[in-house]
């Protein structure tokens, strides 16, 4: 899920810039942060069967995860049985 450390070094010596590579790890940080902590497997096992809906799921965590709503693997775990339970309802 990372930036191999080998991308960063190619790029600094392509670009003859260090401050490139110090600029590639924040984005690298900034991404990690916005990646769910859960996969579809584990969307899956909480009730969300639709390969769709799976995706939109996750989709969704990045965006509340950018946002600031989520932050935890507990709190997308919370997030999703609230939604399987809304799509259960239906």
């Amino acid at each position: 899920r990372g930036t191999d450390e080998s991308v960063v070094w190619a790029a600094t010596a392509i670009l003859g810039n260090r401050h490139c590579a110090a600029r590639l790890r924040r984005i690298d940080h900034a991404a990690r942060q916005t990646m769910p902590l859960v996969d579809g497997s584990d969307v899956a096992k909480l009730g969300i069967q639709s390969g769709r809906e799976i995706g939109d799921t996750l989709r969704e965590i990045i965006d509340r995860r950018i946002d600031g709503q989520i932050a935890t693997r507990q709190e997308e775990v919370e997030f999703i049985r609230s939604r399987a339970n809304r799509h259960q309802q239906r």
